[in-house]
């Protein structure tokens, strides 16, 4: 079974809210009494899944008060709403507290926000959110996120925390605004999508002539092509070749080469299926380096989204 992402990491989280530690939700546990030897009791204590002393975690109970018979043994009686405790020194010059470990609260509470996202976005948008081309969530989910963790974790402590509620506000508007549209997440084709989306691959910290403009609309598949610089130099010596998809592999593959070694001019030249690009800089003597490489992701002319939520127009083309 596919696992079901969690959006942000605790990293994320503290960006938003770094003092978020301050709502660890434990509680002090008071009024030890001597119940036998080395056993201590602590009665009308609430419910206890987990004791801490001096802030560590005394890990799993035991299965009964019988049992609890060795340093930092602990077992909570339901029944009698009891928690005992053994240990050779007296628990009340210790801080000692029930509650869930702050760290795996944080996690599932992040789990929790991450499904509150997916449930409040448009549906248009899909369950879970994809990530892009880095192998990363976009950085409006993030945020999203972890604006309603922080509130989650604040508000269960303090419901009325001006602060959470800010949170709360600043998220609930992306949400808005992703649902009307005019926040485009990096799985969605938008308008400009057919006419291309230039990232580097590999270029040299060196290099001062690049691609810098495209023109015109790309008419074929989905594709991500190849633009590479053959030979490197300014203006009117550098040269660059483009592969598009084809023998079964992307352009960025190498599928099938449509420009050989095409001088750099500087104007708007050849890329492929429509699309034009130029190459420019600051200054006419910058150059270009042998082998920088880049891709021009593109998406078939019409399939962009207009709108994302509600209904939509699409384009219809007729051959």
């Amino acid at each position: 079974m596919a696992t079901i992402p969690t959006y942000i990491s605790e990293s994320d989280l503290r960006d938003v809210y770094p003092m978020v530690d301050r709502f660890d939700m434990k509680s002090s546990i008071y009024n030890w009494v001597v119940d036998s030897g080395s056993l201590y009791a602590s009665h009308n204590s609430g419910l206890v899944n987990l004791l801490f002393a001096d802030g560590k975690d005394l890990g799993a109970a035991q299965v009964n008060k019988a049992a609890v018979d060795a340093e930092g043994e602990w077992f909570y009686d339901s029944t009698e709403d009891v928690v005992y405790y053994y240990s050779t020194a007296t628990p009340t010059d210790k801080l000692m507290e029930s509650g869930e470990d702050w760290a795996t609260h944080k996690t599932d509470i992040m789990a929790k926000a991450s499904r509150f996202f997916d449930s409040l976005v448009d549906r248009t948008q899909p369950r879970s959110q994809w990530k892009d081309i880095e192998g990363n969530y976009d950085y409006t989910i993030i945020r999203t996120v972890a604006l309603y963790t922080a509130f989650f974790l604040i508000s269960a402590h303090d419901p009325d925390n001006p602060v959470s509620e800010a949170f709360k506000a600043e998220a609930d508007n992306y949400i808005e605004r992703i649902n009307n549209g005019e926040i485009k997440l990096g799985f969605q084709v938008t308008q400009d999508s057919s006419q291309g989306v230039l990232r580097e691959v590999t270029v040299n910290g060196n290099t001062e002539l690049r691609p810098v403009d495209m023109e015109g609309v790309w008419y074929g598949g989905y594709d991500k092509i190849k633009l590479k610089v053959i030979t490197g130099g300014a203006i009117g010596a550098g040269t660059y070749s483009v592969w598009v998809a084809g023998n079964d592999k992307l352009g960025i593959d190498e599928g099938s080469q449509v420009v050989t070694a095409q001088k750099i001019t500087g104007q708007y030249q050849t890329l492929a299926g429509g699309l034009r690009v130029r190459f420019g800089s600051k200054d006419q003597a910058d150059i270009c380096t042998t082998d920088d490489e880049y891709e021009v992701e593109v998406f078939p002319h019409g399939q962009d989204i207009q709108d994302s939520g509600g209904m939509r127009s699409i384009d219809v083309y007729h051959s």
